[in-house]
């Protein structure tokens, strides 16, 4: 009986124990299928996600076969309604590049490979810019499943890179390239950020030294203006305006300014087209006075003829009054016998009483206003002079001969004692002129420099007028510098305005640069221009046409 009673719990021992065994294979059998449960769910999750992901996504197997793949990649490859799933992936792309086959192999044995740009040709020539990534995935054992692709079309976005920098190209061509004067200004600091080969020969800068100024240093408006007028400029109806600019030699010229904006880089710069205008001004100039000198011709000549004959009459009866008052003829004897009163009396008292001295000043004024009228009718008279072959160098001799002798007590200057240098072409051809005007010309430029450096007494320097001769382009050149005190811009403006003079009150007439202006420019078909600046000296240029 013991040993029966042994046995039983003995087997109801290992019952137990089998019992235990059972459970634990139950709950091991129950996680197992939660496990394989939860993993059917995660790839089910990862095929849908990859399915529906808005980017373009492919999942393939060992074989590069396609598990899953989002709408976004059979859109982006052109398989959009194509069954793809279970196929080959270079059956379905035959024309994938090996080196992206070596890629993939490598990724399959754990590598993780990606592309900021890469690009893909198609069979027909076109070419498909792409940006991806490309990793393992991995069975529920740990082993390595696939790989899943990851790609995002960058094809508009890199085309419009390519735009822009062929947009680029195009412009810094064309920029380059131009004749025009072209500047790029940052609005913000006015400095230039760049300039055209034109500008740089223009300003006399080398590219280095203009990207590292402000436009103030070229522009004589202060750069808080200029900008605003450039871009007051972009208006449709004030595209253009000008203004004046400074080279690197100090020269100050007048331009005309064009301007836009543009876009370089992202950043808003000022374009600005550039010309030059100081011919256009100065033809302008030259036109105004003409026109003004013209209108003023037609009033002079009118106001000299209406005063002349009055004129006349007063010289005339001065000097029939100065001959009854000084000659001894026998009529003036008689009339002071029949007066009662000698006639070297009356004489005496007219002498005493400073009479004759009066007369003579009437006399004088008189005449002075007739070269006055004489001037006037200069401007509506054409020359009747007979032209003929001069020789320029031999007259101008003549007008500083004639100019020897000049002085004036009141101011103080004797031509005698300013230095005449020359430089004369001794190959000049004749010129086809009227020698007295042209002389007469000469020699009014010579009296205004004299007169002009007499007053020059502080610089210290000897008066000097340098003559020059030269032949360009078909005309005969005649220069007349002084280093006098030169003049303003103000007066350069009204130089042969009728009437205008710089000169003090009785010390000149302001008709002697009208007349001379008009002999050049309307008897000879020439011109005359004047370069002058305060302390400088002026140079009047001649120019006469040879033929």
């Amino acid at each position: 009986m013991p040993n029966a009673t042994k046995k039983v719990t003995q087997l109801k021992s290992e019952l137990e124990t089998a019992r235990q065994r059972i459970a634990a294979l139950e709950a091991l059998d129950a996680e197992r299928m939660r496990t394989e449960q939860a993993l059917r769910v995660r790839d089910e999750l990862m095929l849908l996600f990859v399915q529906y992901a808005p980017a373009a996504i492919a999942m393939f197997d060992r074989n590069m076969r396609y598990l899953s793949v989002s709408h976004r990649w059979l859109e982006d490859f052109g398989l959009a309604g194509q069954d793809v799933l279970g196929r080959d992936h270079y059956q379905v792309f035959p024309n994938v590049p090996e080196r992206w086959k070596e890629i993939h192999r490598r990724c399959l044995a754990g590598a993780v490979e990606r592309s900021e740009e890469d690009v893909f040709e198609w069979p027909d020539g076109s070419r498909q810019w792409l940006k991806w990534e490309v990793r393992p995935w991995s069975e529920a054992s740990g082993a390595i499943g696939g790989i899943i692709i990851f790609c995002e079309d960058i094809t508009a976005r890199k085309k419009a890179e390519l735009a822009l920098k062929e947009s680029e190209e195009r412009y810094r061509i064309l920029f380059e390239s131009s004749h025009a004067i072209k500047l790029l200004v940052d609005p913000d600091t006015g400095e230039i950020v760049d300039a055209n080969p034109a500008a740089c020969a223009y300003y006399g800068y080398t590219l280095e030294e203009m990207r590292k100024i402000n436009v103030e240093r070229v522009c004589i408006l202060p750069h808080e203006e200029l900008l605003a007028k450039m871009v007051q400029a972009q208006d449709p109806t004030q595209n253009r305006f000008e203004s004046r600019h400074r080279l690197a030699s100090g020269e100050v010229r007048d331009v005309e300014i064009a301007s836009d904006t543009v876009f370089l880089k992202g950043k808003k710069l000022l374009y600005a087209i550039i010309q030059d205008i100081s011919e256009r001004k100065h033809m302008q100039e030259v036109m105004i006075q003409t026109e003004k000198m013209m209108s003023i011709g037609g009033l002079a000549a009118g106001m000299a003829h209406e005063i002349n004959n009055p004129l006349s009459a007063i010289i005339q009866s001065v000097q029939v009054v100065q001959s009854r008052l000084t000659k001894d003829s026998p009529t003036n004897l008689a009339a002071a016998a029949v007066a009662g009163c000698p006639f070297e009396n009356i004489r005496a008292f007219l002498e005493r009483r400073e009479v004759f001295t009066l007369l003579q000043g009437v006399r004088d004024a008189s005449s002075r206003a007739a070269r006055i009228v004489s001037s006037m009718l200069e401007f509506s008279r054409k020359s009747e002079s007979v032209r003929a072959p001069t020789d320029i160098n031999a007259l101008l001799d003549k007008a500083v001969e004639l100019c020897a002798n000049d002085y004036d007590l009141k101011k103080k200057y004797d031509f005698r004692n300013i230095v005449i240098t020359r430089d004369f072409d001794a190959s000049m051809p004749p010129v086809p002129c009227t020698a007295t005007q042209i002389e007469q010309v000469v020699v009014n430029l010579l009296r205004n420099s004299a007169q002009a450096m007499s007053g020059n007494t502080e610089r210290g320097d000897r008066p000097e007028i340098h003559l020059k001769t030269a032949h360009e382009e078909g005309m005969a050149r005649i220069e007349v510098r002084d280093n006098g005190p030169g003049m303003d811009e103000a007066s350069k403006k009204r130089l042969f305005e009728p009437f205008f003079t710089t000169k003090g009150p009785g010390e000149g007439t302001g008709l002697g640069l009208s007349v001379s202006y008009f002999i050049i420019a309307e008897n000879h078909k020439g011109t005359i221009d004047v370069d002058s600046a305060p302390g400088k000296g002026s140079t009047f240029t001649i120019r006469l046409p040879l033929a």
